[in-house]
């Protein structure tokens, strides 16, 4: 599994929350399952998880999905000089032990 593409995408309307959207590309004959882990690296404090998502899946007959999710940027959070690592792992592992695959995304 390699993520690609990541970017951040802006809100939809004015209500809407930025989104982060990222492709991921499998290989092999088997389904590719998995959980997002989405964290804020701010360019001062201490980082933070704004977003999750579960059983994320890429079937055997795609090599490539391109996935969304919404962030939550806690308030007063700013994203600029900052860092989202994204990372994909196993679903049910921990980071440590189930990474399949990781990208960062640095916002300017």
């Amino acid at each position: 599994v390699k993520l690609t593409n990541a970017e951040l995408v802006p809100p939809g309307d004015s209500g809407g929350k930025p989104k982060i959207g990222v492709d991921i590309n499998r290989e092999g004959s088997g389904s590719t399952y998995g959980d997002f882990r989405v964290t804020l690296i701010p360019q001062e404090g201490e980082p933070v998880l704004v977003a999750l998502a579960n059983s994320v899946a890429v079937y055997a007959n795609r090599d490539r999905r391109r996935f969304e999710m919404p962030l939550n940027i806690p308030p007063g959070v700013n994203l600029v000089n900052s860092a989202l690592d994204i990372v994909f792992i196993e679903s049910g592992a921990d980071v440590e032990s189930g990474t399949l695959a990781t990208t960062r995304l640095v916002l300017n």
